[in-house]
This record gives C-alpha cells, sequence and structure tokens, in this order.
C-alpha cells in the first residue's frame, strides 16, 4: 500500500469571524497537510476526519 504523502485543501470564508473576513468579505485559504498529521496515512476516512477537523 501507498501512502498519502500530503493533502491540499482549498477552503473559502465567509461570515465566520470579523478577523478572518469582515462582512462582505470573502477569505481564501489553502491547508497543506503532511502524512506525520494523520494518525493512520493509510486509512481514507480517517484522513478526511482529519483534515475536517483542521478546519473546524
Amino acid at each position: 500500500p501507498q501512502y498519502i504523502l500530503r493533502t491540499s485543501t482549498f477552503v473559502n470564508i465567509r461570515g465566520v469571524s470579523d478577523s478572518i473576513a469582515p462582512a462582505g468579505l470573502v477569505a481564501n485559504g489553502i491547508f497543506i497537510m503532511l502524512s506525520d498529521d494523520f494518525v493512520d496515512p493509510l486509512s481514507f476516512s480517517n484522513i478526511t476526519k482529519t483534515i475536517r477537523q483542521s478546519i473546524v
């Protein structure tokens, strides 16, 4: 099996926080996570859970 070495997650943020994206504006971000960030880099469900937790 091959490990997922990294993931890139593109996030569009609006209406979350005035410090991130004030009213009427949008912020964009890219999160790059390495395989070291995942408890089990062979488990797709673990990777998706980790990505979701990093965004919230």
